[in-house]
């Protein structure tokens, strides 16, 4: 009996370790960490690109007669903004910081806030235009 009691133990010995590695579970392998968020500037080309961007239902009042910037994007080289103005127009300005200057307008009173829009701007200094569209259509432009 004394034999049988230390051969159960020896097996004990043996196999409990092993049983306790088997449940054991490895560490997760550490999360990747991200990449820090590109600035505007590393973003943006201010000579030549576009944006593209929606408004849900009912974010944006159109014909309230209030201000609201939308967009205002900045490089070292100069900037492109896009507000709604206190006559319910969206205004988009392209600054180039050598002094040179581009404005375009358009009243979007009639746009419903019971909608989603699109909006895009485009720009080219190379072909020296500026282009606002809403929806997929191009509704002002300036060269």
């Amino acid at each position: 009996m004394k034999k049988f009691v230390i051969l159960i133990l020896i097996l004990l010995l043996i196999l409990l370790p092993l049983s306790v590695n088997c449940k054991s579970k490895k560490a997760p392998p550490p999360e990747p960490t991200p990449s820090p968020a590109p600035t505007n500037e590393e973003q943006l080309d201010i000579y030549e690109g576009s944006i593209v961007f929606w408004s849900e239902k009912g974010e944006i009042q159109y014909n309230d007669n209030k201000f609201k910037e939308l967009l205002n994007l900045c490089t070292k080289e100069g900037n492109i903004s896009l507000v709604k103005d206190t006559e319910n127009k969206l205004r988009v300005s392209h600054v180039i910081n050598d002094g040179s200057k581009t404005d375009l307008s358009y009243d979007v009173s009639s746009l419903s806030l019971e909608e989603a829009h699109q909006f895009a701007i485009t720009w080219s200094i190379k072909s020296n235009e500026i282009n606002l569209y809403i929806d997929g259509q191009l509704v002002a432009f300036a060269q």
